[in-house]
């Protein structure tokens, strides 16, 4: 069964050799643990930069994460926990970069905005604004949020009554965290005087955030008005941040510090270097919906304001629950990623959150459906079709294949299975640059289906070994599995691996470019049985285990 439905084949337009791809997630806070939404952010970067990697192999593919360290949260946590806060930074980061490693995450940079290399490009960044009198000093009072470190103003707040205490609060509508009322004197990063440029930006340019729902929702915002921002904070009150230069204080505001990262890891400031070669503009940020207002007005702004280059494509993605409700650690149905991966893999996880996940809404987790997933779709859809064509009853001689080019008999028949796989590299591409990760996984599947429906219905067990249609049915199985396999790189870089190697595709031949020679000259070990299979049966672990929340779920 393929892939129903209108879709538009869409891929971006080739740059210069001389920019890498640069794509990132967002630099993680480092007040509490990594969690799973921290790591569906990961592997979805991850799976984009991995995909470029094959897609265009002429030039570089850099992907970055990290950790923010400043701001009020971080203080007051060491100070609870009678730590420095550097050491309290220091411990907790180097969790995020083991997670990042432990999910096989190939980044080519991770930053720390303790960093000195990024305090000098924080300052030097804060110095370009104030030489295009961007910023002033001035007293401010607003509705500040402890949670979020920002004012907001009124029109993004809203009453809810909290459950606990039973009495009204007032809470940012993005995030859902308490504001309070400030007063204080900092200094003013002048937003509003950007507004036009940012309406013009957003109504040219309508996939500058993705999905379209977030672009619209920018957009209406940036319509309705803006206030100045306040980028800083009284140094009294706020100790644990980055100087602002020249002045002993104030501290410069958490959000620029953490936003700056990204010019950070491509090799601000350039001096006389190129941006191009460090990556900037970035291809693709990907964050959280909670921080839309920070990366989608803020971070354009600063960068309109110091005159530098905006990034391509702003790539929001939604949140995980479980059993439909916001993972919270007092609910105590908190995932805990590292547990996930060791009792699973990593290949496993990362296959289902981003089959899984979804950008415009929240995905559930479920560990049943984890297994449900391993089970059908790695198993036995792609892992029991493999098998079956190395079965000695179906062998191909090395002297047949090489005769073969195309099908021979039955074109007519094989017609629409043969257009769909030479059109399937651009369809998965298309879902690729779009960061729709669950349909180019669904895309696949549904082509292993249809291979497999080929075969059974075909039964070139019952034919005679020199049969042209024998031939013909085994030749477009093994590409079927050989361009899913070059594909499946982005997801499954591991087991794709092996199941090329099991197939007998040259290393060499594993690029975006092979995929689209849809019969390109290969000799396949077809009757040739392996050693292992390459997914193995699995015992759920959730029939092992009496309760999730013992194994997984952090108490």
């Amino acid at each position: 069964m393929f892939l129903k439905g209108p879709f538009k084949v869409t891929i971006p337009t080739l740059q210069s050799l001389s920019k890498p791809f640069l794509t990132t997630t967002p630099i993680f806070y480092v007040n509490a643990a990594p969690h799973l939404g921290h790591l569906y952010s990961l592997v979805l970067c991850d799976s984009i930069a991995r995909f470029q990697k094959i897609f265009r192999t002429d030039r570089p593919v850099f992907s970055s994460t990290g950790t923010d360290e400043h701001g009020l949260k971080v203080q007051t946590v060491a100070q609870e926990q009678n730590k420095r806060p550097l050491d309290l930074c220091t411990e907790n980061s180097q969790r995020f970069q083991n997670l990042a490693v432990l999910a096989n995450t190939a980044y080519s940079h991770f930053i720390r905005t303790t960093n000195k290399q990024h305090v000098a490009a924080v300052q030097g960044f804060w110095n370009q604004l104030k030489e295009k009198k961007y910023i002033e000093f001035q007293h401010h009072e607003g509705w500040y949020s402890t949670s979020d470190e920002t004012f907001y103003p009124e029109s993004a707040l809203q009453r809810i009554v909290n459950e606990k205490t039973g009495e009204e609060e007032l809470v940012s509508t993005e995030t859902g965290k308490k504001v309070q009322w400030s007063s204080e004197m900092n200094y003013h990063f002048k937003l509003s005087s950007l507004r036009s440029r940012l309406i013009e930006l957003y109504e040219q340019n309508p996939n500058f955030v993705q999905p379209s729902i977030y672009h619209n929702q920018v957009l209406s915002e940036l319509k309705s008005g803006l206030q100045d921002l306040s980028i800083s904070r009284p140094r009294s009150r706020l100790s644990w941040g980055i100087p602002v230069p020249n002045d002993d204080f104030q501290t410069i505001y958490v959000w620029l510090d953490a936003l700056v990262n990204y010019l950070t890891v491509a090799g601000y400031p350039w001096n006389s270097s190129d941006p191009a070669s460090g990556g900037w503009p970035a291809d693709v940020h990907i964050i959280g919906k909670d921080i839309v207002r920070f990366h989608c007005i803020y971070w354009p702004a600063f960068l309109m304001a110091a005159g530098l280059p905006l990034p391509k494509q702003i790539l929001v993605h939604s949140h995980w629950t479980m059993n439909k409700v916001k993972m919270s650690k007092s609910l105590g149905n908190v995932i805990d990623p590292f547990e996930l991966i060791k009792d699973y893999g990593e290949e496993i996880v990362k296959y289902y959150l981003l089959k899984q996940g979804r950008l415009t809404s929240d995905s559930n987790f479920e560990i049943e459906g984890l297994e449900k997933d391993y089970e059908h779709d790695l198993r036995r859809n792609l892992g029991v079709l493999t098998s079956r064509i190395q079965s000695k009853k179906l062998y191909v001689s090395e002297e047949v294949q090489k005769e073969w080019t195309s099908p021979i008999m039955g074109i007519e028949k094989h017609q629409e299975y043969i257009n769909h796989l030479s059109q399937l590299p651009d369809t998965c591409a298309a879902y690729a640059h779009q960061g729709q990760m669950h349909a180019f996984i669904e895309t696949l599947q549904n082509t292993l289906r249809s291979a497999t429906k080929l075969l059974q219905e075909s039964e070139p067990w019952n034919l005679e070994s020199n049969s042209p249609a024998r031939t013909d049915v085994l030749m477009l199985t093994a590409h079927t599995l050989r361009i899913c396999g070059i594909l499946f790189q982005s997801v499954i870089p591991q087991k794709s691996s092996e199941l090329l190697d099991q197939l007998g595709v040259p290393k060499g031949n594993r690029t975006f470019k092979d995929a689209k020679d849809t019969f390109i000259a290969t000799q396949f070990n077809l009757g040739k049985k392996q050693k292992n299979h390459l997914f193995q049966k699995k015992t759920p672990a959730s029939t092992i285990n009496s309760s999730i929340s013992e194994t997984f779920i952090k108490s």
